[in-house]
């Protein structure tokens, strides 16, 4: 069985940099869903009222 060679360590400037894109990355995914569960909650509102005053008429403005 070949002895696998060692990997070389990366340069410290590659690390930097890898550490820093999966940082961003993560961040951009958190933002992301955060903002889009925002916009699904603001449209469930938004539909909710309308249905609300289609459906409940606030008292004295009742249609004959």
């Amino acid at each position: 069985m070949p002895k696998r060679p060692r990997q070389r360590p990366l340069p410290l400037w590659l690390r930097w940099l890898v550490l820093w894109s999966l940082r961003l990355i993560k961040i951009a995914l958190v933002g992301l869903t955060t903002c889009g569960l925002g916009w699904v909650w603001l449209a469930m509102y938004l539909y909710y009222e309308r249905f609300k005053q289609r459906r409940l008429p606030a008292s004295g403005q009742q249609r004959r």
